[in-house]
Parts: structure tokens; C-alpha cells; sequence
């Protein structure tokens, strides 16, 4: 399926530490749930849009889709292990890219809609001047709620 897509990224973003395959994850999860949320809208509506700013000293990362939003009632619960609002979903995708951003030291979170439609998870890195560990190492499966 080939999608309308943006990427806006300002000159001057400094770089981020961490580990570019779980980073990566993160990102791939979030753009494959933006895909899936849009099967329902016509072809001519589908949009996802990757920005990223400058939030004090840490990088945000933003991915909004044009799909039908996430409802109210299911919020935080998106990153909760095992649940799911897919048919089809097992419930670890956003609950394993929360434990990823964590821990690299950010914030993973959900704006339910966006307008005019759709919704908007966004992440939060530190700017690698931040960063007082060379290193990041993935969570335990504890963090998961799987121990």
C-alpha cells in the first residue's frame, strides 16, 4: 500500500544515544499500528505525518495518522501487556516501545485524537549532551509485566 506520508525534521536536531535496532522497533511499530488504524479510511484519506522538534533539551518524535482515533475510554490501556483493540493484536507492541523509550531515558505517550482525525503517539529522547551512560540496555522482562 503506498501512503501520502511526510517527514519533517528541522536542521540543528542533535543526535540521540541509544540502541538503533530497539529504536528502530519503536518506530516501526508505531508507523505499522498508524497503517493498520487507516485500512478502514478511503485510500484518497490516508496520511501519516513523522515530525521531530526540539523539546527543551530532548529530541520528540511525533507519528499522526488520518485513521479513526483512538477512543477516549481506551487511553493509557494501550500500554498495557496483552491488551489489544485489534482483532487480531496480542498487546505487546506498545507496551514493549514504552519499555524501550523508558529506557533510554524518554517518554512514550498517546494524544487519543488529533485533528482533524486520526491520532498521534509521540516520543521523547534526550539529546545525546544529555546522555551520562555510553550505554542503553533493554529492560528486564519484569518491566513487561511478564515475570
Amino acid at each position: 500500500m503506498r501512503l501520502p506520508q511526510k517527514v519533517r525534521l528541522p536542521p540543528g536536531l542533535p543526535r540521540i544515544w541509544g540502541d538503533r535496532i530497539h529504536l528502530a522497533q519503536v518506530l516501526v511499530n508505531l508507523l505499522m499500528n498508524s497503517i493498520q488504524a487507516m485500512q478502514s479510511c478511503p485510500p484518497n484519506a490516508r496520511r501519516i505525518v513523522v515530525e521531530a522538534r526540539m523539546v527543551g533539551g530532548d529530541v520528540e518524535i511525533a507519528v499522526r495518522d488520518s485513521g479513526p482515533g483512538i477512543p477516549d475510554e481506551i487511553g493509557e490501556k494501550l500500554f498495557t501487556p496483552f491488551f489489544t483493540s485489534k482483532p487480531d493484536g496480542i498487546g505487546i507492541g506498545l507496551a514493549l516501545a514504552r519499555a524501550i523509550i523508558e529506557a533510554h531515558g524518554g517518554r512514550l505517550r498517546v494524544e487519543h485524537n488529533s485533528k482533524p482525525g486520526g491520532a498521534t503517539l509521540r516520543f521523547t529522547l534526550p539529546g545525546a549532551s544529555r546522555v551520562t551512560s555510553p550505554g542503553v540496555s533493554l529492560p528486564d522482562q519484569s518491566v513487561l509485566g511478564m515475570a
